[in-house]
């Protein structure tokens, strides 16, 4: 989704520097160099300031006529989402890449980790490149000013992965913690350093005399060449001043020393010898990280900045114009630093902040949000800095900004910030959406001391105390109860999240109340959506089903995406555990459709409605649509790391392989899942991942690796089977009925109904049911397992449901014949016991089914039965057995799988080994 509004990216950033390549020294030894660099995917050119390290790259590109993305970077680039959304926009306006998936994450209003919007764009650029044309280059200046560890992960990842249609190339002051020695060693970098970029004399006399006609003797020159040790910067400032001083000589001699203490003195010349009002234009511009003639007006009440700005370009006085019109321009980095120091000396603190705060009130005035944010932290007016939180806060809250606005907040001094509820509030939200709800809890507390009273003295509504509190504090205090709940779901504190939910539920209605950050209406749907969420983990379908739906409904029109989108994923849920299937399909397909109309079907969260489409679509046996569900759904979640999606998508695939009979590929999304959980932070997810692992080998037949998965469940004190449990128990009860400890499998069984029926979860009844009716059917009950597939039978016919049968022991096949015959349930039973026989040719299982108590047949062979078992071991198809014995194909059928099923075998091999067992047929 594009949110409601998004910083616009500044193109000026996008613009390499404006050089005319006549007046520039040719570096051809270091270009023959660039042009060398083999498969290296990093060109790093990197030195101190003033080396020309950016003006290298400007002749090299004009040089090879390469499609390039240029991006300089600045301190604000330090946010990951802001770092990656101006990587992918230079690759737009380099022309590299024109449209893809790491776009739209980079603009959604809860962004992804920036090592998943680095995946994504890996991908976009493998799949717009081509083999055949030359790999474009992405150029990153001033990557210097890149502190935070996550963007480095982040660049690092992208280029251990970069396709081979891009080329990075990174100017630096200093060595980026980008793996260099591993890189070198790889041959994957190829580096330029400051000794490689210093002048010789060579270059330092076509600089001097060809370009700048100083006609200085070859003395001078390498006077100029040894003192300024080849310093690109130095000898430019060295050839300003001595355009202007009549003795060259001894100007020569009085400057040297080290790079800085040269740029001081030089500075200190060129200042010296300009007029009077361009010293003092110079030294209040230099607070300004980029410069307009508008802007530079307001700061120093002229209005000739634009032709003084014109005459510094045209003196070529360390000042580059950043746009084909020159409406904006830069200081050289060094220039800047430099002019400021002096500012500083003659202006002091205080006249350096004022200068800072009328470029961020300018700035704010004209929607440059980002300078107006720094210069006001720069400028340290605490009281303009909140305002700008409070005017532009909710616009960046709903952008992909919000990262960058608790950045900006915090620093804002303690002390400050504690006499600000709102912005307190603003802190605690923006933590707990970009991942940091172990920072959010310091300022609830200061919300609490702010207005003398704890969340947890909120009165009951309607109460003479609520009536008498002052409206504002309980506002407040209610808002600081609904951030804890959603901190408490984070710690899976279901108490918690029920005792604040209902605590504040009856205060969040539409009406006219007082507020400080969100309305009372604005926070239902949040609450709400808690509440089904404690309810649904402690087993409450029903009452999670009525909460997730009104989360829906609301949030649907509040346009609160996020919630909507978990409220229906949730409320699907809910309905199949109910065995409503058809109906969670119709919630899914809803949100679906809700999210593309609404343009924001790009959500954290949407890789939840494909994994639901994928049960559906499993239970009523498309598996090709449901493995296609079930991977749109992984591969939505990757992006934002959503492991309950992801684990929901792998347990899917999972199912799916083991319905075909794949048991490797199994293995294979198993181990995938559980290495992509342990390098993605997921690790608390690993039991679920050791719950598919003992289902595959239960499928295998492995036993005891099911019963070492067994011995590690503490489950004997629990009564009844908590929710969250359940599935890990209908596996053990599977694993004792695979031994033949039928007793402590019809104990669990009901341990677990017990839950079931409490809750209202038909489906998972279903399940009971039908492992209630094998049991009594291998323990020799078959009029008692007759009754109760009945049962699970007319459950499950209304929802259609299929695999839940089919993956069960084929011993059902016996069990749904003779209700066939004894008239019940007929259409629903034969339709399984067709799907049966069409799931096991297509995928016909190599595992030996659970044998029965005793030897013998669980009911004996009818006289055609036995008929076409003699065929069977002959080797006849259906269609000559049909033809031998005069009936239809479909009759022939019917006797196979009642023979699989007395038999209790999967195939026809089986059938024929297990018939000579038994001695029905003879060797």
């Amino acid at each position: 989704m594009t949110s409601a509004f998004v910083a616009p990216l500044l193109a000026t950033k996008f613009a390499p520097p404006r050089l005319k390549l006549a007046t520039l020294v040719r570096r051809g030894r270091l270009l023959d160099s660039i042009n060398q660099v083999g498969e290296a995917c990093l060109i790093l050119v990197s030195a101190p300031a003033g080396f020309g390290k950016t003006t290298l790259i400007f002749e090299w590109l004009a040089s090879i006529g390469a499609q390039a993305a240029w991006l300089t970077l600045d301190e604000r680039d330090n946010d990951p989402v802001q770092f990656w959304r101006y990587i992918v926009g230079a690759l737009h306006q380099g022309g590299i890449l024109r449209e893809g998936l790491a776009a739209n994450l980079v603009e959604t209003s809860q962004p992804p980790p920036a090592l998943e919007i680095a995946s994504s764009l890996i991908n976009d650029l493998a799949e717009a490149g081509s083999a055949e044309s030359p790999p474009g280059l992405l150029v990153l200046d001033d990557y210097q000013v890149i502190n935070n560890p996550k963007i480095h992960e982040s660049l690092n990842y992208f280029l251990d992965y970069l396709p081979g249609t891009l080329r990075m190339v990174i100017a630096t002051r200093s060595d980026p913690p980008l793996q260099l020695p591993r890189r070198r060693a790889r041959r994957e970098v190829s580096e330029i350093r400051a000794y490689d970029l210093r002048f010789t004399v060579a270059e330092a006399r076509e600089l001097l005399n060809e370009i700048l006609k100083l006609d200085l003797t070859r003395a001078e020159i390498e006077v100029l060449a040894q003192r300024t040790e080849g310093w690109v910067a130095g000898l430019q400032l060295a050839a300003i001043s001595l355009g202007e001083v009549p003795d060259r000589s001894q100007f020569i001699e009085k400057f040297a020393g080290d790079d800085r203490y040269v740029a001081d003195y030089l500075v200190g010349e060129v200042l010296q010898r300009r007029p009077a009002d361009i010293q003092t234009f110079l030294l209040q511009t230099s607070v300004l990280d980029r410069l307009s003639p508008d802007l530079c007006d307001a700061l120093t009440g002229g209005h000739d900045a634009r032709a003084i700005l014109r005459t510094l370009e045209d003196e070529n006085l360390f000042i580059t114009p950043l746009d084909n019109r020159r409406i904006w321009y830069r200081y050289h980095r060094l220039f800047g630093d430099l002019l400021r120091e002096r500012l500083l000396e003659q202006s002091g603190e205080s006249g350096l902040r004022a200068l800072y705060l009328q470029a961020s009130r300018w700035s704010a005035e004209h929607n440059e949000l980002d300078e107006a944010f720094e210069y006001a932290i720069k400028a340290g007016d605490h009281a303009w800095t909140i305002s700008l939180c409070e005017r532009f806060g909710p616009i960046l809250f709903v952008s992909s900004r919000l990262a960058q606005l608790t950045i900006w907040m915090r620093k804002l001094p303690r002390p400050v910030l504690e006499q600000q509820p709102r912005m307190l509030f603003m802190l605690a939200w923006g933590l707990l959406a970009t991942g940091e709800p172990d920072q959010v809890e310091p300022y609830l507390q200061a919300v609490e001391n702010y207005y003398h009273m704890a969340a947890s003295q909120i009165p009951e509504r309607g109460s003479q105390e609520a009536v008498t509190m002052d409206p504002e504090r309980l506002a407040a205090l209610i808002e600081v109860a609904v951030v804890r709940s959603n901190l408490a779901i984070n710690s899976f504190a279901l108490d918690n999240i029920l005792d604040w939910g209902n605590r504040v539920l009856p205060y969040l209605t539409n009406e006219n109340q007082p507020y400080v950050f969100n309305t009372m209406y604005d926070l239902r749907p949040p609450v709400l959506f808690m509440l089904g969420l404690a309810n649904k983990f402690l087993g409450n379908s029903l009452d999670a089903d009525q909460l997730f739906e009104e989360a829906q409904k609301l949030s649907r029109e509040q346009k609160n995406i996020h919630i909507f989108v978990l409220a229906t994923a949730n409320l699907a849920e809910a309905q199949i555990l109910q065995g409503q299937l058809t109906k969670a399909e119709k919630t899914s397909r809803f949100g679906l459709a809700f999210l593309e109309k609404n343009g924001s079907q790009i959500s954290p969260f949407t890789g939840m409605i494909y994994v639901l489409l994928g049960n559906l679509a499993y239970e009523w046996n498309d598996l090709a649509d449901s493995r296609k569900q079930f991977e749109t759904g992984i591969s939505r979640a990757r992006v934002w790391r959503h492991w309950e999606s992801i684990v929901g998508g792998y347990a899917g695939l999972v199912r799916v392989c083991l319905a075909q009979d794949q048991l490797s590929d199994a293995q294979n999304s198993i181990l995938e899942l559980k290495q992509y959980l342990e390098e993605t932070g997921g690790e608390f997810m690993l039991p679920a991942v050791n719950s598919l692992q003992a289902q595959l080998d239960l499928a295998r037949g492995d036993l005891a690796a099911v019963g070492r998965w067994v011995a590690t469940l503490n489950f004997d004190q629990l009564d009844p089977i908590p929710y969250l449990l359940e599935n890990e128990m209908l596996i053990t009860a599977r694993y004792l009925m695979a031994r033949g400890d039928w007793s402590a499998a019809d104990q669990l069984l009901s341990r677990i109904r017990v839950g079931v029926e409490g809750g209202g979860r038909v489906y998972r009844l279903i399940c009971l049911q039908i492992l209630g009716a094998l049991l009594l059917e291998h323990t020799s009950k078959p009029a008692s397992a007759e009754k109760m597939l009945q049962s699970a039978l007319e459950l499950a016919e209304p929802a259609g449901c299929v695999r839940i049968f089919l993956d069960e022991d084929q011993a059902l096949v016996g069990v749904l014949y003779r209700l066939i015959q004894a008239g019940e349930g007929q259409a629903y039973a034969a339709r399984l016991l067709a799907e049966f026989e069409a799931d096991q040719e297509q995928f016909p299982r190599h595992t030996e089914p659970m044998q029965p108590a005793s030897k013998d047949l669980i009911e004996p062979l009818s006289e055609r039965e036995l008929e076409v078992l003699l065929l069977l071991n002959e080797g006849l198809a259906n269609k000559e057995i049909a033809a031998q014995l005069m009936i239809s194909i479909t009759t022939v059928k019917t006797h196979i799988q009642n023979i699989y099923a007395k038999l209790g075998v999967n195939n026809r091999t089986q059938a024929v080994a297990r018939a000579r067992l038994l001695g029905i047929l003879q060797e």
